[in-house]
C-alpha cells in the first residue's frame, strides 16, 4: 500500500529540498511530497519539472549554490547524483567518482552550516562489497565497495556518520537503493543500466534485443515509485546513521528480465556472449520491513510494463 497519512504529516507546510528532483526517483518523491502539503523546491541541471514545486536550475558541484539553495530548508532528499550501466562505469568511473563526492561534500556541509535538522541521503547497492548476498545493513563497513562510484558513495555515508557522533545531527541518515528503474530513467542504449536500456534498444526499433553477457547474472531491481515511498519512510522514521536497504530482495536473473521485456513489449531477444559484471547484487531487506514497515509494491512485470508505456509516448 502507498505510504499513508500518518506517515506524511511532518511535512505537512514544511520547507523540502529535493535535489536531483527532476531525476527518476526525484520526480515520484515530489509528487509525494506535494500531495502531503509540503513546500518542495527541486534542483538539477534540468528544466522544470512537478509545476507544484519551486525549481532551481544550478550545479551542485558549486560550494556558494548549495549553500545557497539548503538555506531555510527544514528537510532535504540528496537524489541527485551521476549514474550509468557497466561500460559507464568502465570507462568514465573516475569521472563519476568525482564529480559525486563533490556534489555530496558541498550539499552536505552547506546543510550543516545552513543548520538543516533532517537529511536523508541515497547511496546504492554499489557501497557494499561484493562477498555476500543477500547484503546486510550490518556489513555496510566491511570489505571494498563494487565500483568507484560505490566508494563514492561511501565515503558520503561516512561524512554523514561523522556529523552524527561528532555534530549531533541526529537527524541525517542514509539508505542504500537496488537498482532502480521506471519513468523518466535515462534511456539510452549504451551507458543506462539494463532495463532502460534494452527498453531503449526496442523504442529504437533494435529487433531481436542484444542482452550482454549470457543473461546468468542475478540483480535486486526496485520500481521507481517503490522506491521513493521507501526514501519518505526512512526520513520520518530512521532511527541513526545506519544505511538502510531499499529493494525488493528479490533475485532476478537478467535472463529472467529480458524474458519480461519480451512479453511486455514482443520484441524477442538474445544474448551477446560470456557473463559480464559481478554474478550477484541483491539486498536483505529485512530491517526496512522491520523499522520502517517498507516492502516494495510493485512486480517486476507490472513496473516494466508501466516503464514501457510511458516511453512508448516520449519523442
Amino acid at each position: 500500500m502507498p505510504v499513508d497519512a500518518a506517515a506524511l504529516k511532518p511535512f505537512e507546510g514544511r520547507t523540502v529540498l529535493v535535489t536531483g528532483g527532476t531525476g527518476m526517483i526525484g520526480r515520484q518523491l515530489v509528487d509525494i511530497l506535494c500531495e502531503a502539503g509540503a513546500k518542495v523546491t527541486t534542483v538539477s541541471l534540468d528544466p522544470q519539472g512537478d509545476p507544484r514545486a519551486l525549481h532551481i536550475r544550478g550545479d551542485l558541484t558549486d560550494a556558494v549554490f548549495c549553500q545557497m539553495v539548503t538555506k531555510d530548508q527544514e528537510y532535504i532528499f540528496h537524489l541527485a547524483g551521476l549514474k550509468g550501466g557497466a561500460a559507464s562505469m568502465g570507462q568514465k568511473g573516475l569521472d563519476l567518482a568525482l564529480g559525486m563526492m563533490l556534489m555530496d561534500y558541498n550539499v552536505l556541509e552547506a546543510s550543516r552550516l545552513n543548520g538543516v535538522p533532517h537529511l536523508l541521503y541515497t547511496s546504492s547497492i554499489g557501497a557494499y562489497a561484493s562477498s555476500k548476498f543477500p547484503l546486510k545493513e550490518s556489513e555496510a563497513w566491511t570489505g571494498w565497495p563494487m565500483d568507484i562510484p560505490g566508494q563514492a558513495k561511501r565515503m558520503a555515508e561516512m561524512v554523514i556518520s561523522t556529523y552524527v557522533r561528532q555534530c549531533g545531527l541526529l537527524g541525517y541518515g542514509a539508505v542504500r537503493l537496488a537498482a532502480c528503474y521506471g519513468p523518466g530513467d535515462r534511456f539510452e542504449v549504451e551507458g543506462s543500466m539494463v532495463i532502460p536500456a534494452l527498453l531503449a534498444w526496442v523504442k529504437g526499433g533494435g529487433s531481436p534485443i542484444v542482452v550482454k553477457g549470457d543473461g546468468s547474472q542475478v540483480r535486486d531491481f526496485i520500481y521507481s515509485r517503490d522506491a521513493a515511498e521507501g526514501i519518505v519512510l526512512a526520513m520520518v522514521k530512521q532511527p541513526d546513521a545506519l544505511p538502510i536497504n531499499i529493494g525488493t530482495g528479490e533475485r532476478w536473473t537478467i535472463r529472467s528480465v529480458a524474458q519480461v521485456i519480451t512479453e511486455v513489449t514482443g520484441v524477442p531477444h538474445g544474448f551477446s556472449g560470456p557473463a559480464a559484471g559481478y554474478p550477484v547484487r541483491v539486498l536483505d531487506v529485512g530491517l526496512a520491513k522491520k523499522l520502517l514497515g517498507f516492502e516494495a509494491r510493485t512486480s517486476l512485470e507490472e513496473g516494466i510494463r508501466k516503464t514501457w508505456e510511458w516511453l512508448k509516448t516520449r519523442p
